[in-house]
């Protein structure tokens, strides 16, 4: 197995199948596996991801109680198969078409992570809404934050959606786990062993479904900063 692609879902019940075949038709990889990480959904996601694994003979799913993104995708990476461990959104704002750019940079230039960036000169983000346009420019304002504190070099180490090496990923014991930002918390433990990259994407509109960012998110991600602060 050469990809394996880690999806966290929480009630994405609409997205499960479209996203499965966006990445069938649009991903050139033959050799993936993809592991849908649900937490306690209270739709019908569950039942859409059981359907498409007895459909689909490259298809796992880990159901949790647990509602944390960063564990999800640590759960996924114990039970991958691929060389290398992909994370994206269920909600189609990640492009499939891209995981083909994130595969080639990470394969052709032998390096720890690639991140697929929306803040690169080619990026292109959808910003349809007074709101969007709001989350990108807080998004901005905590990333140079973030890389003057800490030392980093990166156009956006809050993305959901990177690509590396398994072998790259075994040392979390001193990651902070918790919360959405879990590239962050590899970026920071491991920024001078790490060789990376960024690869521009674009982002589309939530295809169906509600944003999970809210309040209480923002919280865990000022205690992150704080965790690591402090160390």
């Amino acid at each position: 197995m050469l990809v394996s692609i880690i999806i966290p879902t929480l009630n994405e019940e609409k997205n499960i199948l479209k996203l499965y075949d966006k990445i069938k038709s649009s991903f050139k990889c033959n050799k993936y596996e993809i592991i849908y990480v649900d937490d306690n959904s209270h739709d019908n996601t569950q039942q859409k991801i059981i359907f498409l694994s007895r459909r689909e003979k490259n298809v796992k799913y880990i159901f949790r109680k647990e509602r944390n993104l960063s564990t999800a995708f640590l759960d996924g990476v114990k039970i991958s198969k691929g060389k290398f461990t992909l994370l994206m959104d269920a909600d189609l704002q990640h492009s499939p078409s891209d995981l083909n750019k994130l595969l080639f940079r990470i394969k052709s230039s032998n390096l720890d992570i690639v991140i697929g960036s929306r803040f690169l000169q080619n990026s292109d983000n959808y910003q349809g809404s007074f709101k969007s346009i709001i989350r990108l420019f807080l998004s901005k304002f905590f990333i140079y934050t973030i890389n003057k504190t800490f030392g980093l070099n990166v156009t956006d180490p809050l993305a959901g959606f990177f690509i590396a090496k398994k072998k790259s990923l075994k040392n979390n014991q001193k990651l902070y786990k918790k919360g959405f930002k879990i590239l962050l918390d590899y970026l920071i433990t491991n920024k001078k062993n790490y060789k990376i990259s960024e690869v521009a994407i674009k982002v589309n509109k939530r295809f169906s479904g509600k944003s999970k960012l809210n309040f209480k998110i923002f919280i865990i991600f000022v205690k992150q900063f704080y965790f690591y602060l402090t160390k």
